[in-house]
């Protein structure tokens, strides 16, 4: 009887823990001789206080979520055309935070593995600084705060209003959910598209959908994508050796590397 009353006891306090489902947009702009391109990208966080899970980079029927953008409508079709037929599955990217174990763990896909691998991490401690600037998003009093990540300068707006320490991807660490994050320059910025509270069993199960995987080192994961990014740049070089020809691996999970 006493262990069916615990039982009882943990269901009901993990009940009355708010869980929260956010969806975010993620709008990344860039530039070039043609004009203006941006591409928009869906992501979605469940978080409650003690551990939250970013899903991104999923692939539905060979499919990204992703839609481009471009003022020169066949480059826009090109890139569009590209995010057919991709490798990947519908649990997609992930991060994964335990505020209590100070743990975070990553889902990654390497296209030259053509699988996907677990990093583990400790939590990234980011240096905020909060600022007396506030705005109302999603009918919800927000604050503004700033960080510098990777070389990056970014500037968030959270809600003290629900309070859990996370934010999309790895911005997390403040009173209070990260509802926008934004680099200085605009061209790279998480947007909350919805925002509402879900039941336990939802909340679980979010978590519970992760097939085993190889663990790999976060540096391993960086120098194969360098590779990959630096073997395209050595190929299309040796085509035109004499060209001004350069690749810039702009990530945010990496400080700016530019092939030259």
């Amino acid at each position: 009887m006493k262990k069916i009353f615990f039982v009882f006891l943990v269901l009901l306090q993990l009940s009355a823990k708010s869980q929260y489902l956010v969806n975010y947009n993620f709008i990344m702009k860039s530039y070039d001789s043609f004009g203006e391109s941006k591409s928009v990208s869906k992501g979605y966080l469940y978080t409650n206080e003690v551990k939250s899970k970013y899903i991104f980079s999923r692939v539905l029927n060979g499919k990204y979520e992703e839609v481009t953008v471009h003022s020169n409508k066949d480059i826009e079709k090109s890139s569009n055309d590209r995010n057919e037929n991709q490798r990947g599955d519908g649990i997609g990217s992930n991060v994964m935070n335990n505020f209590e174990t100070d743990s975070t763990f990553s889902r990654v896909f390497l296209n030259d593995k053509n699988k996907y691998f677990l990093i583990k991490e400790k939590n990234e401690k980011l240096d905020w600084k909060i600022v007396n600037e506030y705005k109302t998003i999603s009918e919800l009093k927000c604050q503004k705060a700033t960080t510098n990540y990777n070389g990056r300068d970014f500037f968030v707006w959270f809600t003290n209003q629900i309070p859990v320490s996370s934010g999309p991807w790895k911005f997390s660490g403040l009173p209070g959910l990260i509802l926008e994050v934004s680099t200085f320059d605009g061209n790279k910025k998480y947007e909350v598209t919805e925002l509402k509270k879900i039941d336990y069993k939802e909340f679980n199960e979010a978590f519970s959908v992760m097939p085993k995987m190889e663990i790999i080192t976060f540096e391993n994961y960086k120098k194969s994508i360098v590779g990959q990014v630096e073997k395209i740049f050595k190929y299309k070089k040796s085509q035109s050796p004499d060209s001004d020809f350069q690749i810039s691996i702009d990530d945010l999970q990496f400080p700016l590397i530019e092939f030259k």
